[in-house]
């Protein structure tokens, strides 16, 4: 398993290996597996709520919260008339990667909306398998940045990724977890613990609707989702990253 996920992660570090060698810098060991870790400092990029010290973190570990990359996307003209006219939708959203394994999920998505008889918006990035003939209630989209339309959306369902999670926190609404690989299965469990989340296992209807139809009745979920989201300051957590940075510099000058 180690061979394969470094073979299959391989080509995410030529940025990496790209940016080392620009800078005269050997291209030094695999970012995933090898080099992850600085000797010197390593920010952990998510606030203590969402994952405590840990004993095994390396002893130059700080904790910075989550650093939000603004974008300046507007939210497609067909998205926002949307979004303006019928109750908060639900948005279901799995990233290039899990999509590409799990084509049927917006079709199983759409189907889980309508039993809920629930409004969707579905951002099926370059899916091919799209569904076609969809109600009025459901919105198929290629794109959408998730921090201006999770903040007018009843819960996301999503696969796990440290972002999403991230963006979901921030807009204070719930999840509905379908992890993949990786970190999601992790990233998952914490949501779920911070009871802001239900953990779907299966991409099928039946297994979609019930958890997220828990979900969406569950007003303590929403309550803390709404209180969690009052907790993050991304100003604060990208200062507190450059401060560190800064220092570290100071330090070894």
């Amino acid at each position: 398993m180690n061979a394969l996920g470094r073979l299959q992660t391989s080509w995410w570090a030529r940025p990496h290996y790209q940016l080392r060698r620009s800078i005269g810098l050997a291209a030094g060991g695999n970012p995933v597996f090898d080099a992850k870790h600085s000797p010197s400092l390593t920010l952990a990029m998510f606030p203590e709520f969402f994952a405590g010290r840990q004993p095994d973190w390396p002893a130059s570990t700080q904790i910075c919260g989550f650093p939000f990359y603004e974008q300046p996307r507007e939210v497609p003209g067909n998205l926002a008339r949307f979004l303006e006219n019928g109750d908060l939708p639900v948005v279901f959203t799995l990233g290039s990667i899990v999509a590409h394994f799990e084509p049927e999920f917006y079709h199983v998505a759409a189907q889980a909306a309508q039993e809920l008889g629930r409004r969707a918006v579905l951002l099926t990035g370059n899916n091919t398998r799209i569904p076609q003939n969809l109600p009025a209630s459901i919105l198929a989209v290629d794109y959408a940045p998730l921090a201006q339309i999770l903040p007018r959306a009843a819960a996301v369902v999503h696969a796990g990724g440290i972002g999403t999670c991230a963006e979901s926190l921030r807009a204070g609404i719930p999840s509905v977890v379908m992890p993949f690989s990786f970190d999601q299965p992790d990233n998952a469990e914490r949501l779920r613990r911070l009871g802001v989340a239900e953990i779907a296992d299966r991409f099928r209807v039946s297994h979609l609707a019930s958890p997220l139809r828990r979900i969406l009745e569950n007003s303590d979920a929403a309550r803390r989702a709404r209180a969690l989201a009052a907790r993050i300051d991304p100003r604060s957590a990208a200062s507190q990253g450059v401060d560190w940075l800064e220092k570290l510099g100071a330090d070894q000058s």
